[in-house]
């Protein structure tokens, strides 16, 4: 066969497994991988030269991208590793091939996302912003938007390092990544997308380093353009903007405005709410939410007046958060695993807030939520135990009767959770 046949051959092989992968299925990635790997079989068995490095690298790309997909970044690393080794790295022509080929193993290694993983990912952005740099101007918007969003990745990794060295360059990489993204947006409008996550990242920054105000005001900037995409953008969009009034909501918190932090929430709840039951990204975003909205209302309580109208209006809608997240969790069924998490936290909050609000059903809400969960028996085991501990305080002769039925229901409550969490631990 000559060279040009074989060339034609492994060029088919690529495309096929490009089509394949875009499907994204068991069956089709096997598919994709299959065709990368038959294409690298007769490229090691054809002489050198420019045209076959080029076929190579995309041949390592296209099974980096399978292996990411699938959940394996480690492994897709050292593909993207063996695409840069491939492609010419003096050729003007294939600067953007190995811009791509460092941003690809950039994220791969920001999914690892050990330390380690982190300080290189933040190195193969610095490597895809050299080539991208490089391109002559005026860049394409699609250029201008690979490059902002290499610097917001970049500046992404600086700030999980989270030293304030690293927040300075954070800070530094995101503010290019902005300014980058603003001009790339006027041309193409995919750039959008991107610059509302760069706002949204540099609030996240500004979140860590306590600037309230500054990050109130990312948060807005990625709010007014998450709107614009709504319509089009679809499930993706919805949880972002979700995921960005949440963020909000604590910078309004910290800040003090303890009001605009729940309607913040609130407004979460209202877009997460019809995808909770079905999606499980919305369906842990909600139950955070819930979280939150508990913990700004805990705050309130603290300084309401006790027996008023108002605390116990906040008592009730607390409760219902709680109760209402809990369901939300375990209608999962066995995937309600998923959410062990902030379903823990919501079931600590609510044993707080039955054990001092309404000790009446503090009891019967423990029993009801349970479950065989040997974590939720012991967060159960402490609130029990410092509700005994609260009543035995007292005088046994100056408990009314209500409190000396609470207690003997507690300690009879304790010696069960006591007695299950080893079982449940065992199990």
């Amino acid at each position: 066969m000559e060279a040009a046949d074989k060339i034609a051959e492994v060029t088919q092989l690529l495309t096929q497994a490009s089509e394949a992968w875009r499907t994204q299925t068991n069956e089709t990635a096997q598919q994709a991988m299959a065709a990368c790997e038959q294409a690298l079989r007769l490229l090691d068995a054809m002489e050198a030269g420019v045209s076959q490095s080029r076929l190579r690298a995309a041949a390592w790309m296209q099974r980096g991208q399978i292996l990411d997909t699938a959940g394996q970044p480690a492994e897709a690393v050292r593909c993207y590793d063996q695409a840069i080794a491939a492609i010419p790295a003096d050729s003007a022509d294939d600067q953007p091939g190995l811009a791509a080929a460092y941003m690809n193993r950039g994220n791969a290694q920001q999914r690892i996302g050990t330390p380690e993983a982190l300080i290189a990912a933040g190195t193969s952005f610095g490597e895809a912003i050299v080539r991208l740099e490089r391109w002559p101007e005026p860049r394409p918007g699609e250029v201008e938007n690979t490059l902002g969003a290499a610097y917001m990745n970049a500046g992404i990794c600086h700030a999980r390092a989270g030293d304030d060295a690293s927040l300075g360059k954070a800070k530094k990489s995101l503010d290019q990544a902005i300014g980058v993204l603003m001009r790339a947006a006027e041309t193409a409008p995919v750039a959008r997308r991107n610059l509302a996550s760069a706002w949204g990242n540099r609030g996240v920054l500004m979140l860590q380093t306590s600037d309230w105000t500054e990050a109130r005001r990312c948060f807005g900037e990625t709010l007014t353009l998450l709107e614009s995409l709504r319509v089009e953008g679809g499930p993706a969009v919805l949880l972002e903007l979700a995921s960005t009034h949440l963020n909000l909501a604590q910078a309004n918190t910290a800040s003090g405005d303890a009001d605009a932090g729940l309607d913040s929430v609130r407004i979460v709840l209202s877009l997460t709410g019809a995808e909770e039951s079905a999606n499980p990204r919305f369906c842990e975003l909600g139950l955070r939410a819930r979280h939150a909205l508990c913990i700004v209302l805990a705050g309130r309580l603290s300084v309401g007046q006790a027996g008023s109208p108002e605390v116990a209006e906040m008592i009730s809608e607390a409760g219902d958060v709680v109760e209402e997240g809990l369901a939300l969790a375990k209608g999962w069924g066995e995937r309600a695993q998923w959410f062990a998490d902030p379903s823990l936290r919501l079931f600590e909050f609510g044993c707080w807030l039955y054990r001092t609000q309404q000790p009446q059903f503090f009891a019967e809400y423990i029993e009801e939520h349970l479950d065989a969960d040997a974590r939720r028996a012991a967060v159960a085991g402490a609130a029990l135990k410092a509700a005994r501990e609260g009543l035995r305080k007292k005088s046994f002769a100056s408990l009314a009767g209500d409190e000396g039925e609470w207690l003997q229901d507690w300690t009879a409550l304790s010696a069960k959770v006591e007695g299950m969490a080893p079982a449940v631990a065992r199990a």
